[in-house]
């Protein structure tokens, strides 16, 4: 199966993947030197005498949850320095801007293509001591040069989604040389560390830790929210529709063009999850006669002269959250499985959701059980749920108050993961480390069944 899966990748990579990238080059919607970190060829970050360490996170949800983790671990050595390797452009942006935070990281770029070869160079010109891959990235070639290499390799925050464990079943001789390749899987949860069971993770190498995505994201706190304060007009109250999808986006503007009338100086902040389609929104919200207004218009100005304000930019949602008075997170109304709603919760903000949020399942249900979020079976329940909110303060702090303190008592695992990875960069090299069973204040080995 491995030599099938090779072969499949050469094809993907020589008829597809450079193609596209190539055609990515000449439109200008990447650079060359993007081009060349998916291949390998981009310069090495310049090794010091510390011990590096590689981490691995595909986006900005994971690559905030290796900040939330680095916000630890530096604070407790002082000799080692960090590269962070990303899948898309959401990552990138939001990996610089945690390495302004920290000197220790030495540069952030694409991870390469998962040719063998390309990987070998690759990792061979890095040199890190400890590769740590954060959630869902496996890659067999990826892995299996760190086991050729003697890199030690650890997964942290692990998950897999429910829906893929049957399609990962389907090829659990490959998946289980693949993890057998990481010397420790930190996982969220016990239903967690069952799915990584079932689909051949050994299960000594299995540990529950607990969900990173829970710490505060590093660097967050302290920065000043934006105004949405008018011209001419007082701050009314603020929904902000986060990450959402096709056609959520029509369902949220038919709700606001209602809720407005009872709302003086109600805002509606629109935060596609797909940036590219905010010209299509920006048009129908128009046509409904809504004043909107593109964030990339406001030229770093607090004033928002329109109703609607429609962030067309990535990287913004930590500033808008705090001025948000009702989050809805988007993807939940359709079927894309829901997105990250910790952030605001953390914040104390009153969130309501759709029902198609397996891809949260366990964060979900967590705040189910604490009367932390409203959630809606169809989309018609959208208007009564933010009219309820809207209209009653007391509801408002009830429910945001609960999303809060569920945040806060879910803290702790980025510290955890951090002993984790300090404790591996001080054992000497190798390929399958033993599970940290003497350090029970760090990690719980898994027990459950598959």
């Amino acid at each position: 199966m491995y030599p099938l899966y090779s072969f499949l990748l050469f094809l993907s990579l020589w008829f597809c993947l450079l193609p596209w990238a190539l055609v990515c080059v000449l439109l200008g919607r990447s650079s060359r030197e993007d081009l060349r970190e998916r291949l390998g060829l981009a310069p090495a970050a310049r090794r010091g005498q510390r011990f590096r360490l590689l981490i691995h996170a595909v986006s900005a949800g994971e690559v905030n949850v290796a900040g939330s983790i680095l916000r630890s671990l530096v604070a407790e050595r002082a000799d080692i320095e960090v590269l962070i390797s990303v899948g898309n452009r959401a990552g990138k942006e939001t990996g610089r801007r945690i390495q302004s935070m920290y000197p220790q990281i030495v540069g952030v770029t694409y991870l390469p293509w998962d040719d063998r070869n390309t990987m070998r160079r690759w990792l061979e010109r890095q040199k890190p001591d400890l590769v740590c891959v954060v959630e869902t990235e496996i890659w067999p070639n990826f892995f299996h040069v760190c086991r050729a290499m003697s890199v030690p390799l650890y997964i942290v925050n692990g998950r897999i989604y429910g829906r893929d464990v049957s399609r990962y079943r389907l090829i659990r001789p490959l998946m289980r040389r693949v993890l057998g390749c990481a010397g420790w899987i930190g996982v969220q949860s016990e239903s967690e560390g069952a799915r990584f069971l079932h689909v051949g993770a050994p299960r000594d190498r299995i540990s529950v830790v607990g969900n990173a995505k829970f710490d505060p994201v590093a660097g967050a706190a302290g920065r000043p929210p934006v105004s949405l304060r008018g011209p001419t007009d007082d701050r009314g109250l603020a929904i902000l529709a986060a990450c959402t999808h096709r056609p959520e986006e029509q369902v949220l503007l038919e709700a606001y063009s209602q809720l407005r009338t009872a709302s003086p100086g109600l805002r509606l902040i629109l935060a596609p999850r797909d940036i590219r389609r905010c010209g299509r929104i920006l048009r129908s919200g128009r046509r409904a006669g809504l004043r909107m207004t593109r964030w990339s218009e406001l030229g770093g100005e607090p004033n928002c002269p329109g109703e609607v304000l429609l962030v067309d930019r990535m990287g913004v949602l930590a500033d808008l959250y705090p001025v948000a008075d009702v989050v809805f997170m988007g993807g939940s109304l359709v079927k894309r499985g829901g997105h990250n709603l910790l952030e605001p919760a953390s914040l104390g903000k009153p969130i309501v959701i759709g029902p198609h949020t397996y891809n949260f399942a366990d964060i979900v249900q967590r705040f189910t059980a604490a009367h932390a979020l409203i959630r809606l079976e169809t989309a018609s329940e959208l208007l009564p749920a933010l009219q309820f909110l809207l209209q009653d303060p007391v509801a408002r702090f009830r429910y945001g108050e609960a999303a809060r303190k569920v945040c806060v008592a879910g803290r702790g695992p980025a510290e955890r993961y951090a002993a984790a990875l300090s404790a591996a960069l001080r054992r000497p090299a190798d390929c399958n480390p033993t599970v940290f069973s003497g350090r029970p204040q760090t990690t719980a080995c898994f027990s459950g069944e598959p």
